[in-house]
């Protein structure tokens, strides 16, 4: 059954460095058959392509096969996808090489009986240019513990990007247990994107841009987990308010309101009780209510070159300082600029 989901796109900042990925030739192909099936603790994928499109690598690994092979499979029971895979090892295991008298490579064949194992999920495959791309695995990827409704594949091996999608009538049979597809074209589906192979594109960072993207269940939305790492994550409603910035939506003991408590590179939310004093919708007045006897003041901090806070705090009584007093001039704001070693308090 299709999920309803939402996707928010919620920016990283600048100080967030994320590498960018090299990107692939990438191509639909026509399939000949997808069969995946499993019963019990039994299980087996089978597929099989005589499309001529896609370019056997002209060099072999250290362990005699084409490199690492990534096998995804989405379906509409399961938009999120599964990945199966074929690692590379140090040294010559499970892949054979065959080459022609001049020297270049006609066919890989992959054996491993024992799968899946250390040297991947499948027990057999085999890749001979413009005659048969074919994999059988000991895994399904996905769960078939219903019907599938319609199933992507995506193969990424040797810096190509290859797919297919079997729905409607190339779907032959669809139930617990076993889904079978024949003679997907690579004319029916434009490209290899996951949202075309039916999947969705979880919650993460967005590549090559400093901002979070993806789906999330229904309710929910993607933001900013650790900006550093950087990650991202699901928050909404039901989350802690201290985790759903910005939108700070989230839960608080009862009496109090999750609002946004201070503004800057990295806005935070925060349980305050009606009229507190640390809602930043007050600033830079600052008049809430603090707990017995401490005062309710404005603050600016500037840490290192691009860290930067604002809002409103409940400290002790006394004079805008490095030690948490923040007290200034009617129509002041104490201004806090910090880095190691050294702390420069004035009211501004």
């Amino acid at each position: 059954m299709e999920q309803n989901r939402r996707c928010c796109r919620v920016c990283l900042p600048l100080v967030v460095g994320v590498a960018l990925a090299a990107t692939a030739a990438a191509g639909p192909i026509d399939v000949d058959r997808l069969s995946l099936k499993r019963s019990g603790d039994r299980q087996r994928l089978s597929f099989v392509s005589h499309d001529e499109s896609w370019t056997l690598p002209t060099t072999a690994a250290p362990d005699d096969g084409p490199g690492p092979i990534s096998i995804e499979l989405f379906s509409t029971a399961d938009p999120s996808g599964q990945t199966l895979g074929i690692p590379q090892l140090d040294a010559p295991t499970v892949w054979r090489v065959s080459r022609a008298d001049d020297g270049s490579i006609v066919r890989f064949r992959l054996r491993n009986n024992a799968a899946p194992n250390a040297a991947g999920d499948f027990s057999g495959a085999l890749l001979r240019q413009g005659r048969v791309l074919r994999f059988v695995g000991r895994r399904t990827g996905l769960a078939l513990d219903g019907a599938q409704g319609q199933v992507g594949i995506r193969i990424t091996m040797a810096g190509q990007v290859l797919c297919a999608l079997f729905r409607d009538a190339t779907v032959v049979a669809d139930q617990p247990g076993r889904f079978v597809g024949k003679h997907a074209l690579a004319s029916d589906i434009p490209d290899c994107q996951t949202e075309t192979l039916g999947g969705v594109t979880p919650c993460g960072v967005v590549p090559g841009a400093f901002e979070c993207g993806g789906t999330c269940p229904e309710g929910e939305s993607c933001v900013v987990d650790d900006p550093f790492a950087p990650s991202c994550h699901c928050v909404g409603p039901t989350s802690p308010c201290g985790d759903t910035a910005p939108m700070c939506n989230g839960t608080c003991p009862d009496g109090s309101a999750c609002t946004q408590t201070t503004a800057g590179t990295f806005p935070t939310c925060g349980c305050v009780p009606p009229g507190g004093c640390e809602a930043l919708s007050e600033y830079p007045t600052c008049g809430g209510t603090c707990p017995a006897g401490q005062e309710c003041h404005p603050y600016f901090a500037q840490t290192g070159a691009f860290l930067q806070s604002s809002g409103c705090a409940c400290v002790d009584p006394g004079p805008c300082g490095c030690t948490g007093t923040l007290a200034c001039p009617t129509g002041q704001i104490c201004t806090i600029a910090q880095v190691p070693g050294l702390c420069v308090p004035q009211c501004q």
